[in-house]
């Protein structure tokens, strides 16, 4: 079964463009094209829309009057626009108003889009994926809420037998003396009476106690479920809360690096070359945090633990240092090191990396 495409709406006034847009990622991506803000929500009517992408400068409706409507409308949908240098306020309030996923320059190019496309889907996915995992954690509650509720009737229906059969009990103790006061002469069956009733007394004590074990172990069960399933929700909210940590600094290195480009007018190549070789480094240093991700949330379901390994600390805080590179950078910052340990120490590498 072939996994179905993502659908991507592209909104631009310039039909060659939409042409263009459609001929590069038609392959990989479903596409929809229209030409006006108007006639891109008459589709977003009847077609799911994963990502829209929007030019902002149109006639009769602007790009970001589209997003504000879409943003109401749609609130799950990823959102992108495509300006100009010289419209940093439609930024601003695009993202402010709107919340867009990002931004975009004209003209823009293939390269860019695609990897904007593949972080912005897979960053859907994740967001669908927790929601179906809540939603699934809601339905086993209700699920062993009902399970409770079912047992506490039958716990119930049970008590009241027994205390049925208890007055019933109770009734032919009465009735037992008040012949026993009118028959002297039967005294010896109503010895045989009194024993038959001391032996139901007996086995009733002993269904009481069963009955008390058993919904002492079925509590402590239903308590044992609760907690797992309080530990299961807590190990998302952690994983949610790293992943969201884990992104950010990658990110912004990023998209600082791509605002150097965008501004270097009279940059050499040189300048571009290496401005190139940090964004390739900050796309390897993402992916290393996504495989770190993926390998704590491995160990979480196979409970591997910890694993200890020798970390050369100025090797590692190296590689963190040209993860921040552009921010440190942009802000002057100088990062001075005195170490007065060993070069290496035993530790856990990835808790290590996240602490730096």
């Amino acid at each position: 079964m072939t996994e179905e495409k993502s659908r991507i709406l592209y909104v631009d006034d310039e039909v060659i463009n939409l042409r263009n847009f459609k001929a590069l990622f038609r392959r990989r991506y479903q596409i929809f094209t229209v030409t006006s803000g108007q006639e891109a929500l008459e589709l977003l009517k009847n077609e799911h829309i994963d990502v829209l992408v929007t030019d902002q400068m149109m006639p009769s409706m602007t790009g970001l009057e589209l997003l504000k409507i879409v943003n109401k409308q749609y609130p799950d949908m990823l959102l992108m626009i495509l300006t100009g240098y010289s419209e940093m306020s439609v930024i601003k309030e695009a993202i402010n108003e709107c919340g867009i996923y990002c931004y975009l320059n004209k003209p823009w190019e293939k390269e860019l889009l695609e990897r904007t496309f593949e972080r912005a889907l897979e960053h859907q996915k994740l967001i669908r994926e927790r929601e179906k995992l809540i939603v699934l954690l809601n339905k086993h509650n209700e699920e062993l809420e009902l399970r409770v509720n079912e047992r506490t009737v039958e716990v119930e229906s049970q008590k009241e037998e027994i205390q049925f059969q208890h007055k019933e009990l109770l009734q032919k103790q009465e009735e037992i003396t008040r012949q026993r006061d009118q028959l002297v002469t039967q005294n010896h069956l109503l010895a045989d009476a009194k024993e038959l009733i001391d032996k139901k007394n007996d086995q009733l004590r002993v269904y009481n106690q069963d009955l008390e074990l058993q919904v002492a172990r079925r509590t402590q069960q239903l308590t044992n479920s609760n907690l797992r399933l309080l530990n299961h929700t807590d190990k998302l909210e952690q994983f949610a809360f790293l992943a969201a940590h884990n992104f950010r600094g990658p990110v912004a290195t990023l998209l600082g690096l791509i605002q150097l480009f965008e501004v270097g007018a009279t940059s050499t190549l040189e300048d571009y070359q290496n401005i190139f070789g940090k964004i390739k480094e900050v796309a390897l240093n993402l992916d290393t945090v996504i495989r770190d991700l993926s390998s704590i949330i491995h160990q979480e379901d196979v409970g591997n633990g910890v694993k200890f390994e020798e970390v050369k600390i100025t090797e590692l805080l190296g590689e963190i240092e040209n993860a921040l590179n552009a921010q440190l950078s942009e802000r002057g910052a100088k990062v001075i090191k005195n170490f007065e340990v060993e070069e290496a120490v035993i530790s856990e590498k990835d808790a290590l990396e996240h602490i730096l």
